[in-house]
């Protein structure tokens, strides 16, 4: 009978398919992905990145990582789980649908994605930023370095100091035995000077002498001279008593 039988197979088809939209929007609506947001990490440390499906009744029937939008590292489908080649001496999985990074290097920071497909709600999409620090013994390494550079750097200011000290002190002393040497010399040859003078004005005095003695002789043979005249002849007269003494007179005037 046309009339009294089930509604078409399209309408039924169609219904379920309504039935389905609306309870994935209302479930869509309901969920979401709880994540940390960011984690820090020193280098070198292991660290576990975990994506939890909240506020839905929804089954989880299978969860992809990956570095958003890169491929895939590591897909659970029910209760098995899987790492994929490139990733498996990485990364392992971890309890809660999370994922373990072994050994975490500065390449593996970055942006994590986490992707559950559950039904009836359909797709929950996570994400969260890892981010990978210098390691503790690294910035010890590094201060003790630092360190140490600075320590080698002040060792060869102060070394360079004194060496430059020793030396301008070196210039001033070899500065001040040039000088003593020129004094001495210049007194040495002072010295000399004065006793070649002393020599000369000895010399110039036995010259001196000489003549003097000489000029000495001169005066006393005039003397004589005039000693006659002076006992023979008259203090303002030019004529003499004596004629005898006539000529020394007028040649004594």
């Amino acid at each position: 009978m046309e009339g009294g039988g089930c509604p078409p197979r399209r309408a039924r088809v169609l219904w379920h398919a309504l039935a389905l939209a609306v309870t994935s929007l209302s479930g869509a609506m309901a969920g979401r992905i709880l994540t940390p947001g960011r984690i820090s990490t020193p280098q070198g440390s292991m660290v576990t990145l975990k994506c939890e499906l909240s506020a839905t009744t929804a089954s989880v029937t299978h969860v992809i990582w990956n570095k958003c939008d890169k491929p895939t590292i590591a897909v659970y489908s029910g209760q098995d789980a899987n790492v994929k080649h490139p990733f498996k001496e990485k990364v392992t999985v971890a309890e809660g649908y999370g994922i373990e990074i072994l050994q975490a290097e500065y390449k593996d920071a970055g942006n994590y994605c986490c992707v559950f497909y559950t039904f009836p709600d359909g797709r929950y999409d996570g994400k969260l930023f890892l981010q990978v620090t210098e390691s503790q013994s690294s910035t010890q390494r590094s201060v003790t370095l630092g360190l140490s550079l600075g320590a080698v750097l002040v060792f060869g200011l102060v070394t360079a100091g004194i060496l430059f000290l020793k030396s301008k002190n070196r210039k001033i002393l070899s500065c001040h035995m040039s000088c003593i040497r020129k004094h001495y010399s210049s007194s040495q040859a002072s010295a000399k000077d004065l006793q070649n003078t002393r020599l000369e004005i000895t010399e110039s005095e036995a010259i001196t002498g000489t003549d003097v003695e000489d000029s000495d002789e001169t005066h006393d043979y005039f003397n004589v001279l005039q000693y006659g005249c002076v006992n023979h002849c008259k203090p303002s007269v030019t004529t003499c008593k004596d004629r005898h003494f006539e000529a020394s007179c007028i040649f004594t005037e």
